[in-house]
């Protein structure tokens, strides 16, 4: 009794912790599909936002808590590694961003394709998962809010400085592409990036792409990854008028040769959408 006490003691504290530091709570609704359609040549897309260690607090407020923060957008790091051993025992077959590209554009994918990528590049990236990819030789891609690198108070999560997405970019398992510039926020419950013209994403854009060139040496970004996973036509225009010819989504569907360039699926990962949609998915079998 005293124990349960102690932790319901502890989960308040938490609870009352993360509310006074505004721990994200809007976010797009979503449903979850009971299992992941599978036809022959095709590749899944696994995206990742936070990578958190967890102690037994933690866990009992994840239980208790509805906050998608915690329940969807995050797993904890040791799911994080058990994920990826799983994939690595299942003989998985892990592609770049720019394998996958060149896979769907010849309309032929290998057996068990999976790549990895992950969303704003807060410090549990670089802290918790990037070592586990070091250990298991796993490349992945990192979409970057390009105007808030180095925030230490982005929406209460600490992105990234330039410092260390440099040192992750030089181990050659890292490869990084746009999240947009300064459009990572909802309007309501409504991603930003569907309200703003043509004339407004453009200047969003092209700052974007102006940092890859002037951090990164990089003039040749060609995909982005929608925030919320959202995008419309009016924006698609304006990225395919950049150069831009690949936008992702967050979707529970396979990447096949079909898919719309700029309406890649990607799998929103959580523990439970990893265990109910990835594990038993025949691409692996």
């Amino acid at each position: 009794m005293m124990f349960l006490k102690l932790m319901m003691s502890g989960a308040l504290m938490l609870s009352l912790a993360l509310n006074q530091a505004n721990l994200p709570t809007e976010y797009p609704e979503m449903d979850r599909p009971e299992d992941l359609d599978h036809e022959e040549n095709s590749c899944v897309g696994l995206n990742y936002h936070r990578v958190r260690d967890y102690g037994v607090v933690e866990n009992v407020f994840k239980f208790l808590s509805s906050n998608k923060e915690l329940s969807v957008y995050s797993v904890s790091t040791d799911a994080f590694e058990s994920q990826m051993k799983f994939l690595k025992d299942q003989d998985a077959n892990f592609v770049t961003m720019e394998e996958l590209i060149g896979y769907y554009e010849e309309g032929n994918f290998p057996e068990r394709c999976v790549w990895v990528s992950f969303d704003d590049m807060d410090t549990t990236i670089y802290e918790n998962a990037h070592p586990i990819l070091e250990k298991y030789d796993i490349p992945a891609t990192g979409f970057v809010i390009t105007g808030e690198v180095g925030n230490e108070d982005f929406n209460n999560i600490s992105l990234l400085e330039q410092e260390q997405l440099n040192e992750m970019k030089d181990t050659g398992l890292w490869e990084f592409s746009t999240h947009t510039h300064n459009f990572h926020y909802l309007d309501g419950n409504t991603a930003r990036l569907l309200t703003k013209n043509e004339e407004e994403v453009a200047v969003d854009t092209e700052a974007s792409l102006d940092y890859f060139e002037s951090e990164f040496n990089d003039s040749n970004i060609n995909a982005i990854a929608y925030p919320f996973g959202q995008a419309n036509d009016t924006a698609t225009e304006v990225f395919e008028d950049n150069g831009i010819d690949y936008g992702f989504t967050l979707e529970e569907k396979e990447i096949r040769p079909d898919s719309n360039p700029y309406y890649i699926p990607r799998v929103l990962i959580s523990e439970d959408a990893f265990e109910l949609l990835i594990e038993d998915w025949e691409g692996l079998s």
